[in-house]
């Protein structure tokens, strides 16, 4: 009787199990359909939540020289062209400092960031045009070495021949050749220098009698060519007055640096002519949109 019950007992217990399983069975089999017909209901939203949004760029630091054109998409690696990128429009960067731009790719569900960190320098050196190099002077004459100075220009500061300085070494008063030294830094460090080498000489009386003759024979000489010229019949100049084609791809699609380099060719063509000249600028057009500015002359 003991073994009857206890067969009993692990007959009911095995039955048990096999009804658990059978059940389990079903619940996973209706789990899964379900599963399987929202995903291919929402296929496409799904997919793009496990597919992977890939950007890499080919560096995350440049640096570019003020001034100089940057062009976004040479930094672009790789990414799926399948996803949407967005990269920073080009544009000129116009102070010395670090700019931070954000690349973005997305798929429209999940979107990927990189940045790119653009540093600008400025390591050109400013210009400081003299007169002339080399002079010579009688002794005694007075000498201002700022007389000298022509122009001087930096690309990126605003300089003058105030911010010049002179290493000035000349005694005027003393026969000898000298060395005036020009010294211009710009902000950033940048250091341009020019020389101008003095003669300082005693003149005789014979020279200096000389001289004064050379002088007025200067003089007659100037004036005769002034009249002269006074009397010349000037000639219209032969110039070009082809139409131009200034195109926006060329200035970084920026239309008002298009615009205005067009605007300075046509002022620069009617400035180095005497003859009268009708022009003017036009929006010039391929495949039905506006690709830059067309300068004409009548």
């Amino acid at each position: 009787m003991d073994q009857q019950s206890v067969f009993e007992d692990a007959k009911e217990e095995i039955k048990k199990k096999r009804t658990q399983r059978i059940s389990l069975t079903i619940f996973i089999m209706v789990f899964a359909f379900i599963v399987s017909v929202v995903y291919l209901m929402n296929k496409d939203t799904i997919d793009k939540y496990i597919e992977p949004v890939l950007l890499e760029l080919t560096t995350d630091r440049v640096t570019v020289e003020y001034g100089e054109d940057i062009h976004f998409m040479d930094y672009v690696k790789y990414y799926d062209k399948s996803q949407q990128l967005t990269i920073p429009l080009n544009e000129k960067l116009k102070k010395v400092n670090d700019y931070k731009f954000v690349y973005s790719v997305t798929n429209g569900i999940k979107t990927k960031e990189k940045a790119l960190i653009v540093s600008v320098v400025d390591n050109i050196k400013p210009t400081i045009e003299l007169i002339q190099s080399e002079i010579t002077l009688n002794n005694g004459e007075q000498f201002n070495p700022k007389d000298y100075i022509k122009k001087v220009e930096d690309n990126y500061d605003q300089l003058s021949a105030d911010n010049v300085v002179i290493n000035n070494s000349v005694d005027s008063n003393k026969d000898g050749d000298y060395e005036v030294e020009y010294q211009l830094e710009d902000q950033q460090g940048n250091v341009a220098i020019s020389t101008l080498i003095v003669h300082i000489r005693t003149v005789s009386q014979n020279e200096d009698n000389t001289a004064v003759g050379n002088k007025e024979d200067s003089a007659v000489i100037k004036n005769q060519e002034q009249n002269n010229k006074s009397n010349k019949v000037e000639t219209p100049k032969a110039i070009n007055v082809e139409p131009k084609i200034f195109y926006i791809r060329d200035y970084n699609y920026d239309l008002s640096s298009c615009s205005q380099a067009a605007n300075n060719y046509m002022n620069q063509v009617l400035s180095s002519s005497n003859i009268n000249l009708s022009c003017y600028i036009e929006p010039y057009q391929e495949n039905g949109g506006v690709v830059g500015y067309k300068v004409v002359f009548d």
